[in-house]
Order: structure tokens, then C-alpha cells, then sequence
């Protein structure tokens, strides 16, 4: 076990992996995920507890580490499933912004659920509470519940609804108009054969008094078309999809946008997978921002029960090749006071989760 363990760290050693400090995704942005420039309505994944609690099921007996050794961004979670009870899941120090001035704050997730004749329930809860002098508060609470419904049609048709509400109390003064947000949406994935399958989604938001202005309001909604197909024996995966987004706010004009991404990941060696993927915007109702690309690159070590999923920051692959410099070796970068990011290692890692099996 030792002898493996040490075999483990040499091969991170040689790939000459660069941790560096950069917020922690939250729901839905999973190292293996940003590795492939995907989401969870797109790719099956883990972080789809975070949107339909009801998949702890799914996912039960993992401890789970998000951000490791980004200096202080570090959370993660536990979950367990037991016969009589169900899946029970904990997840603490969860980095989100809250709805009182949309600062960074840490979360708690709380998650259960359970089988009922073929249908899945779960309930998720999330509080947070932040203070700077006991007189200054911003709480943040939510409740969302996720239902799989067994069907003929689908081999999977999935449900989620919520309701988040935010609250501040400035020098011991409740603010009025408290914002809040109702989400909804469902996600259906129809299996073709053993290798292929279609998803189709649709995801629903409605903020209200944002900013604590009454009447304020912000409307998103997402309809979508997803294939995924397994290939090598299972050893690799190619997804894709098309995501139509649908936005209006108080004040200004609706708009329409279209996104696309694909991924692609492949077991290259029993304890090695290798990822990438790209992302684009390509129709922006308003003209922003329409030149937004996304490339993508992540792996997943394997060893025993442990998993580490990394996304790459493909900047520092690149800078690598362009820029090789005397005294790059394969164990470490010429960049020992860290004047250049670290770039002078072959890879930054943004984005680590270490996940184990039990």
C-alpha cells in the first residue's frame, strides 16, 4: 500500500503539477466537469446532487474534497447511504455568493433521500450566516427537493424545484424587501443502446427584489439537447450539447443567447484518464461578449479507492511548448521564486477534487 501510494505521488512529481490558489466552483463546475468544458445538464456527473438531491442515491458512500490546496478554498463533503434510511449527505464549507450584496460566503448542505416504489425522493437544505460584528448579519437559506420518476418513455426523468431567500440585518435593523429566488426544472435522458444516449432539459429562475429594490426582477431560463456516447470498450466518452438561454431583468431588454460545448475523456492507462473539451458562445441577442471560447483540459489519477480529478490550466500547457526554457525538467519548472505563476512547470492544476469510494 505504501509502495503504491509513493507511486502515486512520483507520478504527480513528474507531470510537475502547480496547485494555485483560485476560487472553488460551486454546483455544477466539478474539476472533471471544467475539464471537459461541460455542465451537469450535459454530463452525468457527481455534482448533479447539488441541482436534484434526490441523485445522493446515485452517489452514495464517497467522501468528497473540492479545491485541494487552494489555500484556504478547500470544502467538500461526506455521503452515506444506509438500507432502512436512505442517502444522507453533508457538505460544508461550500463557497457561494449570497443574495444580500452578492459577497462570497461558506455554506452548509444538507441532503437526503430515498426509494418509494421505483421513485426517488430527496431534499436538500443550505444554510449560511455571515457576520462581521455581531450587528451586521447576512443569512442565506434554501430548501430544494429532487424526484426521479420511474417512466417508459425516458430511463430517467428527473424533477428538482427550490425556493432560496436572503435576510441582513445592518446595526441590528432588519433591511426590507428581502430578495429571493424560486428555481425549477426537469431532465429527461433516453438511453439508445448500451453505448448512446439523448438528454433534453429545461431549467427555470426568477430572483425577486434584487439588490433589496422592490419589485426588481430577474428572469433565466434554459432549454437544451444533449448526446453522449461511450466508446473504447467504455474507456472513453464523447458528449455534446446545445443549450438555448432565455434572460429578462427589470429595465432592460430580454435577450437570447446559444451555447455549445464538447468534451471528450479516455482512460489512457489503468490509473490515468485524460479530458478536454471546448465551449461557445455562439449567438448573443444583445452582442456581448460573442466572441467567447472556452478550451478545456483536465485527468483523473486513480489509485485503489482514491480518485483526483484536475482541470489544467491549458495557459501554462501552452506557455510550455512555446516558451521551453533550460532547466525544465520533467520533475519541476525554472521558476523557483514563482515570478512567472509557476508557468515554468509543464501544468497549473485551477481546480482539484480528490474523491474517495467506500
Amino acid at each position: 500500500m505504501k509502495k503504491g501510494l509513493l507511486f502515486l505521488m512520483m507520478g504527480l512529481m513528474a507531470l510537475a503539477f502547480t496547485v494555485k490558489a483560485y476560487a472553488a466552483p460551486v454546483n455544477g463546475e466539478s474539476a472533471r466537469l471544467l475539464g471537459m468544458a461541460s455542465n451537469v445538464y450535459t454530463t452525468e456527473d457527481l455534482d448533479s446532487i447539488f441541482l436534484y438531491p434526490n441523485k445522493v442515491l446515485e452517489y452514495s458512500n464517497i467522501a468528497n474534497i473540492r479545491g485541494l490546496a487552494s489555500f484556504g478554498n478547500e470544502w467538500g463533503g461526506l455521503i452515506m447511504k444506509d438500507d432502512a434510511i436512505g442517502a444522507m449527505g453533508v457538505y460544508t464549507n461550500e463557497p457561494f455568493a449570497n443574495l444580500a450584496d452578492n459577497n462570497a460566503a461558506n455554506r452548509v448542505d444538507l441532503m437526503w433521500a430515498n426509494s418509494f416504489s421505483g421513485t426517488s425522493v430527496g431534499v436538500g437544505l443550505n444554510y449560511s450566516n455571515t457576520s462581521d460584528n455581531g450587528a451586521n448579519t447576512d443569512r442565506d437559506i434554501a430548501i430544494k427537493l429532487g424526484v426521479g420518476l420511474p417512466t417508459d418513455m425516458f430511463s430517467q426523468l428527473n424533477i428538482h424545484a427550490g425556493y432560496e431567500m436572503g435576510s441582513q440585518t445592518v446595526n441590528n435593523t432588519s433591511t426590507p424587501n428581502s430578495p429571493s429566488i424560486i428555481t425549477a426544472g426537469a431532465l429527461a435522458q433516453k438511453d439508445l443502446d448500451a453505448n448512446n444516449n439523448l438528454r433534453m432539459f429545461v431549467d427555470f429562475g426568477t430572483d425577486s427584489n434584487l439588490g433589496w429594490n422592490k419589485n426588481d426582477s430577474y428572469t433565466n431560463i434554459q432549454l437544451g439537447l444533449a448526446g453522449n456516447r461511450k466508446v473504447n470498450d467504455g474507456k472513453g466518452l464523447v458528449s455534446t450539447g446545445l443549450i438555448i438561454g432565455y434572460t429578462n431583468q427589470t429595465g432592460t431588454a430580454d435577450n437570447f443567447n446559444l451555447n455549445w460545448n464538447g468534451g471528450v475523456e479516455s482512460k489512457v492507462a489503468d490509473w490515468l484518464t485524460a479530458r478536454t473539451g471546448i465551449s461557445k458562445l455562439i449567438y448573443n441577442g444583445q452582442n456581448n461578449n460573442l466572441a467567447t471560447f472556452n478550451f478545456a483540459m483536465g485527468a483523473s489519477i486513480n489509485w485503489q479507492n482514491f480518485t483526483l480529478d484536475l482541470n489544467v490550466n491549458p495557459a501554462s500547457f501552452e506557455n510550455t511548448i512555446t516558451n521551453i526554457q533550460p532547466g525544465n525538467g520533467i520533475f519541476y519548472g525554472n521558476d523557483a521564486n514563482n515570478t512567472n505563476n509557476n508557468l515554468g512547470a509543464i501544468l497549473t492544476v485551477s481546480e482539484a477534487d480528490l474523491t474517495y469510494k467506500f
